[in-house]
């Protein structure tokens, strides 16, 4: 027999590969359900500048109009509905309504937060 025949008459996987990859799927899985499902946020934080202007309950609609943008709280969700940035991504940014998410308009400075009852975004580290 060959090297060539013994190389082709191997397993294609070892007990290894299988490991990485039931690991590697229980990641993915893990990180998936962290990213849809969420603490339910209950109050909108508005950032003008890095200055906090606003806060308002996420359960109750309105219309909050800026110099150069307009936010709005409609159904337990924020979006922005207008803007007059060049690029307008934050037009694009669907609406957010789960805790620690944002919506962000970089060239007006404005940064839309909600936060929730749970004074933790996230946990970083946790070293010894």
């Amino acid at each position: 027999m060959t090297k060539k025949e013994k190389n082709f008459c191997k397993k294609p996987f070892s007990v290894w590969d299988i490991v990485i990859y039931i690991v590697f799927t229980v990641f993915v899985i893990i990180s998936v359900i962290f990213v849809f499902i969420g603490e339910k946020g209950n109050t909108v934080e508005i950032y003008l500048d890095g200055k906090h202007l606003y806060s308002f309950e996420l359960s109750t609609d309105r219309v909050i109009e800026l110099e150069h943008n307009t936010v709005v709280i409609e159904n337990g969700e924020v979006y922005i509905s207008y803007a007059d940035c060049p690029n307008k991504i934050c037009l694009n940014s669907p609406p957010v309504s789960k805790a620690g998410r944002s919506i962000s308009c970089l060239p007006n400075k404005l940064i839309v937060y909600i936060s929730g009852d749970s004074d933790y975004d996230a946990v970083i580290g946790g070293g010894l």
